[in-house]
């Protein structure tokens, strides 16, 4: 449905992404300017990942290294 739309706009359906294209590291990032430049106080934000894409400690470096 949003492929259909995006080429109803002209836009090339390979800007269409799915959840599971979308590395930890970028969903992290875009939470943590989503927070710092719209935000005026908390927000919750949930990311899903399947437990065999990452690392056990992955999860927490990426983390650390998006909100310092």
């Amino acid at each position: 449905m949003v492929v259909a739309e995006v080429k109803k706009l002209g836009y090339a359906p390979a800007i269409v992404e799915s959840v599971d294209e979308i590395g930890l590291h970028a969903m992290l990032a875009r939470q943590a300017a989503y927070q710092k430049c719209y935000a005026d106080d908390t927000a919750s934000y949930t990311v899903n990942f399947p437990d065999s894409k990452y690392e056990v400690n992955e999860p927490a470096k990426v983390i650390r290294l998006v909100t310092t």
